[in-house]
């Protein structure tokens, strides 16, 4: 009897190496949030799998269910993101912030397709303030996770405006970046994190 396997879009929030030729990558998939999958003899020279699985990029993966660990049996990067530096950087902490708010496996379309489109924009930013990448992509994509797992309430009709806006460079008006670093650190606090 073969193994089942499962096929999903995923994008690469962290990996690291275990042994000699082995890494275990921790993805953030479609179809199963977030999943940590054993691959085996990836880092070796001969490995047709790791120049897809780079850091933040877009690929399709396919794994089995094994005894500890999903394990990776092939993966096809869709996309490989083109982050300037300061964009990088910006990626990655997103990047470990969803790995610190998330807890196990479970499906959720409003996050993927957030993440998603963060790191669009991001792969995109030239623009914003004098540094190049807007610091309130940052905050507002804190402020949805937290929305979107049920830590943070809309509260005023400002801030609702920005939790529920579809794109990353929503300009704050008045004291809303004050309100959202407030609803944010709350949001932390309930998550227990």
């Amino acid at each position: 009897m073969s193994a089942l396997i499962y096929h999903t879009d995923s994008i690469v929030l962290d990996a690291f190496d275990i042994g000699e030729t082995d890494r275990m990558y921790v993805l953030f998939t479609k179809e199963f949030g977030l999943v940590r999958v054993f691959a085996k003899s990836v880092r070796a020279q001969s490995s047709k799998l790791k120049s897809h699985l780079q850091l933040f990029s877009y690929s399709r993966v396919s794994f089995v269910l094994g005894r500890a660990f999903p394990r990776l049996i092939d993966a096809e990067e869709k996309h490989a993101y083109s982050f300037s530096e300061e964009a990088f950087f910006m990626a990655g902490r997103m990047g470990r912030f969803l790995l610190r708010v998330i807890q196990g496996e479970e499906r959720d379309m409003r996050i993927w397709e957030a993440l998603l489109s963060a790191f669009h924009f991001l792969q995109g930013t030239n623009v914003g303030n004098e540094h190049g990448v807007p610091v309130s992509i940052e905050l507002l994509f804190q402020a949805r996770m937290l929305y979107y797992l049920g830590y943070v309430d809309e509260q005023e009709e400002h801030i609702r405006r920005l939790l529920r806006a579809d794109n990353w460079n929503v300009p704050f008006t008045g004291n809303e970046e004050n309100i959202l670093q407030t609803v944010c650190s709350k949001g932390i606090r309930a998550s227990h994190l």
